[in-house]
């Protein structure tokens, strides 16, 4: 978790390295205005989170019986409906299954996911609220909702979910819900770049700006910014 025991740096005067940063960033743009590609990973031009992996592929198994419960046909229905582009009826049969099944964190998950894609972010919200009530290690629970408050500029509660996330997964965390694919660890240091210049903290800002680069350091978007906020140091 995030602490507020971090000290400033002192602030330094202008130096030769920076200058030649500079013309390193105008020679980018240059480049840039050739050759256009995306600001950065995280921002109105990118695709949104996919719903968090939020509907898995294949079908609901609870066990041996040769006949399925109700509620596992009502799963697996809403997430055919939901693959197939059929949003609204899915959200529909989740928060069906949902009044019949409240312990279904998983399915609560799929559901905050589609919501969030549905721009009802505050249904999502409540939703993965439910779902960190009952499984507070859900690392996607916690990686929705930050980008979901990233995204609506609440970002100090934003960051904190981010790190706690990268923290989590950083000591070990085991099963599916406590996992990040590559792209989702990606993402997760870019939203806290884009947290920490909300929250005009912009040497925090950095230090996850160069673990993003670290992780695609040819990613030509990430390379303008750091570029751009050498500029402005």
């Amino acid at each position: 978790m995030l602490t507020n025991n971090m000290k400033p740096c002192k602030e330094t005067s202008r130096s030769p390295v920076q200058g030649v940063l500079g013309v390193l960033f105008l020679f980018l743009i240059i480049v840039q205005s050739l050759y256009p590609v995306e600001w950065a990973l995280g921002e109105e031009d990118v695709a949104p989170v996919h719903p968090g992996e939020a509907i898995p592929k294949g079908r609901i198994e609870v066990g041996p019986e040769s006949i399925a419960p109700a509620w596992q046909l009502v799963w697996d229905r809403a997430r055919n409906m939901a693959r197939s582009g059929e949003r609204e009826g899915a959200i529909a049969l989740y928060m069906q299954l949902l009044e019949e099944r409240p312990g279904l964190s998983e399915a609560r998950f799929e559901l905050a996911g589609l919501l969030k894609e549905a721009s009802r972010t505050k249904d999502a919200l409540f939703q993965l609220e439910k779902v960190l009530e009952a499984r507070p290690d859900h690392a996607g629970a916690k990686f929705l909702m930050a980008t979901i408050l990233e995204e609506s500029g609440r970002y100090r509660r934003a960051a904190d979910l981010y790190q706690d996330v990268v923290e989590q997964v950083d000591k070990g965390g085991k099963g599916p819900s406590a996992c990040l694919t590559d792209e989702e660890r990606f993402r997760a240091e870019v939203g806290l770049y884009h947290c920490y210049k909300g929250l005009h903290r912009p040497r925090d800002a950095q230090v996850h700006l160069r673990r993003a680069l670290a992780l695609s350091p040819d990613d030509r978007g990430l390379q303008l910014m750091m570029a751009r906020d050498l500029m402005e140091q």
